[in-house]
């Protein structure tokens, strides 16, 4: 019984700590969407590097690290007090 204990604690201590990075990233990457490297131009209010393939690349995996980390925070947040449908049963000694 006490086997089952830990493991269904390492269960929850491993999903906080899935939370906990799931957040710094798309903490991140929302930082990342507002401070476009290379700057702004001010009076057309448009990237600098815009049309470089390199910035589109950067948008592209910004935005995909963004809806994964915050897909991870909504499973994370869904399942946190969802009891394992079948109790974990200690293993038989060999």
């Amino acid at each position: 019984m006490e086997r089952v204990r830990n493991k269904e604690e390492a269960f929850n201590k491993a999903r906080e700590s899935h939370l906990v990075v799931a957040a710094l990233i798309a903490t991140v990457t929302f930082a990342a969407a507002f401070t476009l490297p290379g700057g702004y131009k001010s009076d057309q209010g448009t990237a600098i590097l815009a049309k470089k393939a390199v910035f589109i690349v950067f948008l592209i995996s910004d935005a995909i690290s963004m809806v994964l980390s915050i897909s991870v925070i909504h499973f994370c947040w869904r399942f946190i007090k969802v009891p394992l449908r079948k109790p974990l049963k200690p293993m038989k000694p060999l």
